[in-house]
Order: structure tokens, then C-alpha cells, then sequence
């Protein structure tokens, strides 16, 4: 499973996509990404694949400097 996070340029965590299978030309899966915002996908590990998609979003924010979820 792959794990993407939109994030907005504070690391305010906007959406959380999860997905078995993605096009291989696609980098994401979102359609459209406006300015100020960016994707990160998390590592493969069990805590983020395991945790709900809410969960995600609601403890969690981007610290924007490493690329990298930490929780709030």
C-alpha cells in the first residue's frame, strides 16, 4: 500500500490518499495540487499504513523543512 499526504506550505495536513495500485506514470494521486501546497509520500511502515485516514490527518502534521510526518 502507498500512503500520500497534501499538505499545505505551514505542514497543515489537507488530504490523506491511500492506494493498492497507481498508474506508474502518475507521481501522486492527486488531480490537482494548488500553489502552496505540496504531496509527500510516507515511508511503507505499518504505523502509517495500519492508521486510519483520519487518524492521519487529525494527529499528524508535515514538518515542511525535513519532508517528513511527525505527530502534533
Amino acid at each position: 500500500m502507498r500512503v500520500f499526504v497534501k499538505y499545505s506550505r505551514t505542514g497543515e495536513v489537507l488530504s490523506v490518499s491511500k492506494v493498492e495500485q497507481m498508474p506508474g506514470h502518475l507521481d501522486h494521486p492527486y488531480a490537482t495540487v494548488a500553489e502552496g501546497e505540496a504531496v509527500l509520500e510516507l515511508p511503507n511502515k505499518a504505523e502509517f499504513n495500519q492508521a486510519d485516514s483520519l487518524e492521519l490527518h487529525d494527529k499528524y502534521r508535515v514538518d515542511v523543512a525535513k519532508k517528513k510526518l511527525v505527530k502534533k
